[in-house]
C-alpha cells in the first residue's frame, strides 16, 4: 500500500529529469543536475522519498490505531 502511494511521485521525478534534460529547464533549482550534479540531485530526491515514506507510514499507523480504537 505504501509503495503504491509512491508510484505517481516516482514517475513524476523520472519524467521531470528526462524532460528537463531534453529542454534544459527544471521546475526546481534543487533538481537541476547541471547546477549540482546527478549525485547531489539524487541524494535530495532520496531524502524527499524517505520523508514521504515516513509520512505515509505515520498516516498508516494512525489509521490502524483508529480502527483498533473504534473496534473496542
Amino acid at each position: 500500500m505504501i509503495a503504491g502511494s509512491l508510484l505517481i511521485p516516482a514517475a513524476w521525478v523520472v519524467w521531470m529529469l528526462v524532460r528537463g534534460a531534453a529542454v534544459r529547464a527544471y521546475p526546481y533549482d534543487f533538481v537541476d543536475p547541471t547546477t549540482y550534479g546527478y549525485p547531489a540531485v539524487l541524494a535530495t530526491i532520496g531524502k524527499i522519498l524517505v520523508l514521504g515514506t515516513v509520512i505515509a507510514l505515520l498516516f498508516w499507523g494512525i489509521d490502524r490505531a483508529l480502527v483498533r480504537w473504534r473496534g473496542r
